[in-house]
């Protein structure tokens, strides 16, 4: 066994072990805490911090680690190489692979899953079923990303809100809607992407909504607009829009 739980629920290493981010836990070390045993798993390096909690039936498992200020809930899991600094992870939320969730205020729940090397920060929420992956960065209080909304690439998201009804409020929009936002896309002041709507390439979004269907990619700023339906297309053959 690598560590033991106490009565108090607070686990306790047997052995020593290095976790993913190169910190050494020795014998003896205390950590956080846990409501059960099956919380944690023995393989592997995963550990909770001491302050961070694991309750409910959720897991931590693989090199995953826990920070001080997060707590884990519900059914969600955290493994691979993921870390969960701050902030809460609940439901069937799942945080995979090399993601980083970070923030005292920032909610992963519902069933949306965070992987690759994605990071969302500072507040930010993502939950229902969205996805975050790739190198993409979610982050900021008003970052709210639900739906099926799917975030990837090298998109740099702060001032977000996805959703699956229109601009208009009107509702009836069928759950599998989903926004996408690929690319090198930024957004800096609130937008919205709701419905069916894609943005890819180098889009900058400020104070934008993009309704249904509008297709937004290539090299673009665009600014205080509602967008309907719409497509807009740039090319940029010869410029690199993406860092490796």
């Amino acid at each position: 066994m690598r560590f033991a739980r106490r009565g108090n629920g607070i686990i306790v290493a047997l052995k020593e072990f290095t976790l993913s981010d190169g910190t050494v836990i020795r014998a003896g070390t205390a950590g956080g805490y846990i409501a059960h045993s099956r919380n944690l798993f023995q393989s592997g390096t995963a550990w909770v911090l001491p302050g961070g909690i694991v309750t409910g039936d959720a897991s931590v498992s693989g090199d995953a680690i826990i920070g001080s200020s997060a707590v884990i809930s519900g059914s969600a899991r955290v493994q691979g190489e993921a870390r969960v600094i701050s902030g809460e992870v609940s439901g069937k939320a799942r945080v995979a692979d090399e993601a980083d969730i970070a923030g005292s205020s920032t909610k992963i729940y519902g069933s949306a899953i965070i992987y690759g090397k994605a990071k969302v920060l500072d507040g930010a929420q993502v939950f229902e079923r969205a996805r975050v992956y790739g190198n993409a960065v979610v982050s900021g209080p008003y970052a709210m990303i639900s739906a099926s909304a799917r975030i990837f690439g090298h998109a740099d998201v702060r001032c977000l809100v996805t959703s699956k009804a229109g601009g208009s409020g009107v509702p009836g929009y069928n759950i599998d809607d989903s926004p996408s936002i690929s690319g090198c896309v930024e957004t800096d002041t609130v937008s919205q992407v709701l419905c069916d709507a894609r943005v890819a390439g180098c889009v900058i979004l400020r104070n934008t909504i993009l309704d249904c269907d509008a297709i937004v990619y290539g090299d673009l700023l665009i600014e205080d607009q509602v967008i309907n339906d719409a497509g807009y297309v740039t090319n940029c053959p010869e410029k690199k829009c993406c860092p490796d």
